[in-house]
């Protein structure tokens, strides 16, 4: 398992220190083989599985089927050994046991398609608290939006280094003439 699983050739030490960084990786690393079955994973991915999955964490073992523990991430996989070089999903919903999630996941091929170590290379990372901080952003752009507009007040915004006006509510162009 390991480097050589990932179809390269390395020299002990060498592969001692990629196998370090893989297990340290803040990044859920997932491999598994043309029948969705796990090959590997790092540390990431167990303790991600044991805090937020539905299915307990048992289920993520060597030689366990991907698609056990339900369609969507089984689904990414079977894009990607269908042909696709690159599937990427920012921001996706999983619900878990705590609620909804959302997931930066990327999968890609390892490897021949025809070949029999063929391995597909999996990795997700939480995006919950940025998908958490735009979804706030939102709110209060359109809340600004909502005062810029109703007020009585004429508001202009301008670039600051250019003085050009990016802006201006009904007000400032009643004010101004336009």
């Amino acid at each position: 398992p390991g480097v050589a699983t990932m179809g390269t050739q390395m020299a002990s030490h060498e592969a001692s220190l990629v196998m370090s960084v893989f297990e340290r990786l803040p990044v859920g690393v997932l491999v598994v083989d043309g029948d969705l079955r796990i090959v590997e994973f790092n540390k990431t991915w167990s303790d991600y599985i044991e805090r937020f999955a539905e299915s307990p964490a048992s289920w993520v073992e060597v030689g366990r089927r991907l698609d056990e523990s339900g369609p969507t991430l089984a689904g990414i996989c079977q894009r990607v050994i269908a042909g696709l070089d690159e599937v990427c999903a920012e921001g996706m919903e999983l619900i878990t046991k705590g609620g909804p999630t959302y997931w930066d996941v990327t999968c890609r091929p390892l490897g021949d398609r025809e070949s029999d170590s063929f391995r597909v290379l999996l990795t997700v990372v939480d995006a919950s608290e940025r998908v958490a901080a735009r979804g706030l952003a939102r709110e209060r752009e359109a809340q600004f939006r909502r005062i810029f507009e109703t007020t009585p007040d004429a508001i202009i915004i301008a670039e600051p280094m250019t003085g050009r006006v990016v802006d201006a509510n009904a007000e400032a162009c009643v004010m101004h003439g336009y």
